[in-house]
C-alpha cells in the first residue's frame, strides 16, 4: 500500500475551444474536423499518449498535437491567438469569457475531467494539513459547475 489518501473534489464533462474566426470551425466540430486541426495538449507527463490520441487511433484517426503544454491556465490564450484548438474541463472557458472562444461539444466520447485532493496518510491528523483540505474543499465546493 502506497499510504496515499485521495478524494474527489469536483467531476465535469469537457468541451472543445475554439478561437472565434477559425477558419475551418464554425460553431460544430466534426470529429473528422476534430482530427485534422491542431491541437494545444495538456500532459503532464513527458512520454506516452493521452486518452483522446488512444481514442482516435482505435478509429484509424490521429491527432496532430502541435503544443504541449503542463497545466490548462495558458490554453485558452494558445487557442484565442492561433487556429489551435483545445479539448478542457467545461468550466475553464468561463474563466476567459473575453477571448470570446467557440465552445463546443467534444466529438468523441471520453471521460470527464476529475480533480482529485491527495495527500500521504501521515497528514491525516497534523491539524494545520486537515485545516487545509477543509480549505479547499471550502472552495471546491463553491465553484460555479462543481459537482453537488
Amino acid at each position: 500500500e502506497t499510504g496515499i489518501r485521495t478524494e474527489l473534489l469536483w467531476e465535469e464533462n469537457n468541451v472543445c475551444i475554439a478561437r472565434p474566426d477559425h477558419p475551418e470551425i464554425h460553431g460544430s466540430m466534426t470529429i473528422d474536423k476534430f482530427a485534422a486541426a491542431r491541437h494545444v495538449s495538456v500532459f503532464y507527463k513527458s512520454q506516452g499518449t493521452g486518452l483522446i490520441d488512444t481514442i482516435l487511433e482505435q478509429q484509424g484517426l490521429e491527432r496532430k498535437q502541435t503544443i504541449l503544454v503542463p497545466h490548462f491556465a495558458s490554453v485558452p490564450f494558445l487557442v484565442a491567438a492561433s487556429d489551435l484548438i483545445a479539448v478542457v474541463p467545461q468550466g475553464l472557458p468561463n474563466c476567459f469569457n473575453h477571448l470570446r472562444l467557440q465552445v463546443l461539444p467534444v466529438p468523441i466520447e471520453i471521460a470527464p475531467f476529475r480533480l482529485t485532493m491527495a495527500w500521504h496518510e501521515r497528514y491525516d491528523n497534523d491539524p494545520a494539513h486537515a485545516w487545509l483540505r477543509d480549505r479547499i474543499r471550502e472552495v471546491s465546493s463553491g465553484r460555479e459547475g462543481g459537482s453537488e
